[in-house]
């Protein structure tokens, strides 16, 4: 692709970061490392999810400093630099309540109290 074919804007620019290709990769490997996760440690549900939200979220934080197409700017950085920061502080804080629960009665496992079975009649009025 020459600088012919580039909208003028971007002809200072001397390269493009292929930021698509660096999301994709990351994301593969989030997903992997994650369902390790889930499978060697205990993990309350939906713990790895927003895990994977603070992860997706924590690279898309670096990604932002890469991209040279328009946004809006917020004390220097792009908006969608404090947005994935929100959704990074978002994803732990949800992982960290989440893990704690049910951990206050004094069991630690987090499982839930089983609730009573209903009874049904069989009456025959069906």
């Amino acid at each position: 692709m020459g600088a012919e074919e580039l909208p003028s804007k971007y002809w200072h620019d001397a390269t493009f970061q292929p930021t698509f290709l660096y999301e994709i990769i990351w994301n593969l490997g989030l997903a992997c490392f994650l369902v390790w996760l889930g499978h060697h440690r205990k993990i309350r549900p939906p713990g790895l999810f927003a895990l994977y939200v603070a992860g997706y979220s924590a690279f898309r934080i670096f990604e932002e400093t890469l991209r040279i197409d328009y946004s809006q700017y917020i004390l220097g950085m792009r908006l969608n630099f404090w947005i994935a920061l929100i959704g990074t502080l978002g994803g732990l804080i949800w992982f960290v309540i989440l893990q704690r629960s049910g951990r206050r009665d004094g069991r630690g496992s987090g499982a839930r109290p089983a609730r009573p079975k209903a009874e049904y009649s069989r009456s025959g009025s069906g």
